[in-house]
């Protein structure tokens, strides 16, 4: 059976979906964003610090369900500007993140 899942130890959903849902063994997050957890937006910060605190965020909603980032089976990373890339992939690839499997785009999005 489906279960939400919700933390106050990241930033709130910004639309219609949860933080994570689980069903069985399965645990499924929704895309995070270089929010804290009081909704503080670091858009405007380095990609380093923006990627650092988006991990920070998935790692407060596993840890809602005891779990952490060597329990990641996939992540999918989209960029705005593929430039950042090696900035992004250097705070990514910590040791601490076992490097699951990886989707990686480059979008532009809207401000």
């Amino acid at each position: 059976m489906k279960r939400i899942i919700g933390t106050e130890d990241a930033p709130a959903a910004v639309g219609a979906y949860s933080q994570a849902t689980t069903n069985g063994d399965l645990v499924f997050t929704a895309g995070q964003i270089p929010f804290t957890p009081e909704g503080e937006s670091l858009a405007d910060q380095s990609i380093a610090t923006q990627t650092e605190q988006a991990l920070s965020n998935v790692e407060a909603i596993l840890a809602e369900e005891g779990l952490d980032m060597s329990d990641v089976l996939k992540t999918t990373i989209l960029l705005d500007d593929i430039d950042d890339f090696d900035e992004m992939n250097e705070t990514y690839g910590a040791p601490s993140h076992r490097f699951p499997s990886s989707t990686l785009s480059g979008h532009r999005f809207r401000s």
